[in-house]
């Protein structure tokens, strides 16, 4: 009796463990997605860089995206600019990409909040507005 319990659950374990090892697998062989290196070009060029990795890429694209809403490539660089001049220079082991990258991340942070503070209030003004019952 032991012994065709122990039959009946080593394929299922089996093929639990299988379908374990191939998600595995798949996530590790997995490629990760390109990032497109054509919209912010202008900003590696104006940045002095010949070439960038992956995550100098993600830099890069986060820095563009953020300073070009609404505007064209000349005041983008020119917004970007003026962000860069702001800025201290970078320390031993620094760089303008990296020190630019974190001010503008503490740019983005900051108008997020600042977007869910006029919510707030907002809604606490309705909420004062309305007739006590």
């Amino acid at each position: 009796m032991n012994s065709s319990t122990a039959d009946t659950s080593e394929p299922e374990q089996l093929v639990v463990e299988e379908i374990a090892v191939e998600e595995a697998e798949s996530t590790e062989l997995a490629p990760k997605p390109e990032i497109p290196d054509t919209g912010f070009l202008p900003l590696q060029d104006f940045l002095g860089m010949a070439s960038a990795d992956d995550e100098q890429k993600e830099k890069l694209k986060f820095i563009w995206d953020f300073f070009q809403k609404g505007r064209n490539r000349e005041e983008t660089l020119e917004a970007i600019k003026e962000a860069r001049y702001r800025l201290s220079p970078p320390e031993m082991g620094e760089n303008y990409l990296h020190k630019l990258y974190v001010y503008t991340r503490l740019l983005a942070d900051e108008r997020s909040i600042q977007k869910e503070r006029k919510l707030y209030e907002g809604n606490n003004l309705v909420d004062n507005a309305r007739p006590e019952v």
